[in-house]
């Protein structure tokens, strides 16, 4: 049913898709918010970037193969391009690598220079379930080592936007560490609340690719046949396994 990609080599790593974010229900099942993530066509509108990058401190969720990694890194690009100072970090790395190794030394100049004025920076901190395959706590380390290397002293001026496999994240004491590292009041998962708090920590999941998401990124990662494909997708009431980039190119 999934063609392969004609020439992937030349075919773009990310597609802009424009995707959309909800805030997750009180206290759902994990193994529920998990299945639903990629399963279920979207039927409402959800939030766009623009409204969490209005957030103090967001966390976004999604399984593999979501494209939650591309998109906050793109989304740091986009913002730096834009004159904005905006930095990606892999939490995984900083549980043993020094900050400035993981960031970089091009960033970390823009980083030092962001201390001497007043703008607010963008911090992409990815893969909060990479950083936990050793231990737990090897996040809360790295949430740690993240704050040291900011200094508290510039953490008003930081906007902090964390991923997670949702079956990785746990709302009491992730969420709880999260606040504590940033000190922001931790208040239990509770979507409308946290939508309307925009300086309290805010949950969010990245829904599913709808079919306009699909046909775009078949024709921009150039699988053959798209047509084909979609038809394929319809005929086989196959449309639960195509809702994550990876499912399209599988």
């Amino acid at each position: 049913m999934n063609p392969p990609p004609s020439s992937p080599s030349e075919a773009p790593a990310f597609v802009e898709l424009h995707r959309e974010f909800v805030s997750l229900p009180d206290q759902p099942e994990r193994e529920e918010a998990a299945a639903d993530s990629y399963l279920w066509a979207r039927h409402s509108v959800g939030m766009k970037w623009e409204k969490l990058l209005q957030r103090r401190l967001t966390v976004v969720l999604g399984e593999p193969g979501s494209g939650k990694t591309e998109e906050l890194r793109q989304k740091a690009a986009a913002l730096r391009a834009a004159g904005q100072p905006a930095f990606f970090v892999r939490l995984d790395e900083l549980v043993l690598t020094p900050f400035a190794t993981v960031l970089g030394q091009e960033p970390m100049t823009i980083l030092d220079a962001w201390r001497t004025g007043r703008q607010a920076a963008t911090f992409f901190l990815d893969s909060v379930d990479e950083s936990k395959l050793t231990k737990a706590s090897d996040f809360h380390a790295a949430l740690r080592r993240f704050r040291e290397a900011i200094g508290l002293a510039f953490l008003p001026r930081t906007r902090v936007i964390l991923s997670s496999r949702i079956s990785e994240w746990h709302p009491e004491t992730d969420g709880t560490e999260v606040c504590a590292t940033f000190g922001v009041p931790f208040q239990r998962p509770s979507g409308n609340r946290q939508e309307k708090d925009t300086s309290s920590l805010l949950v969010v999941q990245l829904t599913p690719l709808d079919r306009k998401q699909v046909e775009q990124f078949a024709r921009v990662r150039q699988i053959a046949n798209v047509e084909g494909f979609l038809q394929a997708l319809d005929d086989a009431h196959a449309w639960e396994f195509a809702r994550r980039p990876i499912d399209v190119l599988a």
